[in-house]
């Protein structure tokens, strides 16, 4: 089974992939938990559908942007750290995707080997406020 992650607007998109097609599609809305409750989530969806384990995950395929900075960089975070940790590929899908079923036609010929990373391609550079001077904090 293929885990699929799309995280880059208020709402997360979760899904699971088996035998060429999205078979579980589910959705929630990120809010400023989101880090907090990603993977629990994760697990949850899992559960919902017959999986009692991480085991059953082959490859992870997750939304890479371009998109704004936090939920997009969670999502991909998440995404390469469970792959590190389950020793399965991982594919970071790019450019207009609008749900699961796009994500999982972007890359269902394409993953790669185990160990290597997605990198996120922002929309823009973050929007971080002034920093302020060495001892003028």
């Amino acid at each position: 089974m293929i885990l699929l992650l799309h995280t880059s607007a208020e709402v997360a998109h979760i899904g699971l992939a088996e035998e060429n097609r999205v078979v579980v599609e589910e959705s929630f809305p990120v809010d400023r938990q989101f880090a907090a409750v990603l993977a629990p989530r994760l697990r949850d969806v899992l559960a919902r559908h017959g999986y009692t384990t991480w085991s059953a995950v082959e490859g992870i395929v997750v939304y890479a942007g371009p998109e704004g900075f936090t939920s997009l960089r969670v999502g991909v975070a998440t995404a390469n750290a469970l792959a590190l940790a389950l020793g399965v590929p991982v594919l970071g899908v790019t450019g207009d995707i609008r749900g699961l079923k796009d994500l999982w036609e972007g890359a269902r010929h394409a993953l790669p080997p185990p160990g290597g990373v997605v990198l996120p391609r922002y929309a823009g550079p973050p929007k971080l406020g002034p920093v302020p001077a060495r001892g003028k904090e």
